[in-house]
């Protein structure tokens, strides 16, 4: 696993168990248009109440859904027939099609959904949709960015360093707006770009420039900063450590070895058990060395 990896993994999971540790409710009902409600029920460790686990519905039929909510969730689910090419079961639900991507059948389909619909609470209720088109974006950002939008040129910035499916990646392009976002004063285009350097990757390591935009960015109040700001701080202190630790290696191993031998220093008790057995065997008393000599 890359260092990049490693490092995004991590900042991930503290970002889970902050969130968890912040939750107030948690007997949510999420309808969501697709695997984000899913996705959102798993990394914040909370029992499915929501029929819409593992399925997409368009946004406009989310919309549909949830200006009659109840009598959506009284009609039976009827299979209908897809592309040949698409190989999950989809059904009917009213007049709303739901596509069950990640089930095996129908019948199981039917049965999950049919069992977490029991369990949606009425009571609190959130929806979640979300239709994402990375490629049609990028036109639209750019020319916001042109007009100064500090929000587009992170987001833009933030899109091109990383990629996507539909999006390739321009690192160079990224620096120049992310650098241009964050001398403007932007704490996620300093963060974005701090943790950027600290890790490496697409771009060179640069501990200098890591510290300078992480510590603005914390400054701020930027909390994922601050965790990589330490961990900046760390890596210098280890870095410098082990550079001394080889320097001094490397002055012992220099040293000229002492004339006549290797001088090997005998622990104390040791010594005074030596001179008691020498002195049972008839030796002097001060007859003894308190440092032997191997030739």
């Amino acid at each position: 696993m890359r260092l990049w990896e490693y490092f995004k993994n991590l900042e991930w999971a503290w970002y889970k168990e902050r969130r968890r540790n912040r939750l107030q409710q948690w007997d949510v009902t999420i309808i969501a248009s697709n695997c984000v409600g899913t996705i959102m029920y798993h990394d914040l460790g909370l029992p499915f109440r929501t029929p819409t686990i593992n399925l997409t519905v368009s946004m406009r039929d989310l919309v549909k859904m949830a200006g009659n909510l109840r009598w959506y969730m009284e009609q039976e689910l009827t299979e209908c027939a897809l592309p040949g090419d698409v190989d999950w079961p989809a059904g009917l639900l009213g007049d709303i099609q739901v596509n069950f991507v990640h089930y095996a059948s129908f019948a199981e389909a039917v049965e999950r959904w049919e069992e977490r619909k029991k369990r949606i609470n009425w009571d609190r209720i959130v929806l979640v949709g979300a239709e994402r088109d990375e490629a049609a974006a990028v036109p639209w950002l750019e020319k916001s960015a042109q007009h100064g939008n500090a929000l587009a040129k992170y987001r833009l910035g933030k899109l091109l360093l990383l990629g996507g499916e539909t999006v390739s990646k321009d690192v160079q392009r990224a620096l120049e707006l992310l650098t241009e976002c964050a001398e403007e004063g932007n704490q996620f285009a300093q963060y974005t770009l701090g943790k950027a350097y600290l890790l490496g990757g697409d771009i060179p390591r640069d501990q200098e420039q890591a510290v300078h935009w992480l510590k603005l960015s914390a400054e701020q109040g930027n909390q994922y900063a601050k965790y990589y700001l330490d961990r900046a701080y760390s890596s210098i202190f280890s870095s410098t450590a082990s550079l001394l630790y080889h320097m001094g290696r490397i002055f012992q191993e220099q040293r000229p070895q002492p004339v006549g031998g290797m001088r090997v220093g005998v622990d104390s008790k040791l010594r005074r058990r030596i001179r008691e057995k020498k002195i049972a065997m008839g030796h002097k008393p001060d007859d003894h060395e308190e440092e032997q000599r191997m030739q």
